[in-house]
């Protein structure tokens, strides 16, 4: 990936993009890791939620 042929503000356009997708990321590994401890019974609750 070639920044220093990019504009001032395409390098911060970049920049946001790939803080936005690495907290979306974090957000996913850890609604995951919380939903791999909770109980067939609690997932199935909080998927029927997600659905309505």
């Amino acid at each position: 990936m070639a920044l220093a042929v990019l504009t001032p503000q395409e390098r911060r356009d970049r920049e946001k993009w790939l803080c936005k997708y690495q907290d979306r990321q974090a957000k996913r590994l850890k609604d995951e890791a919380r939903r791999r401890k909770m109980s067939p019974e609690q997932l199935a609750a909080e998927d029927q939620r997600r659905r309505d």
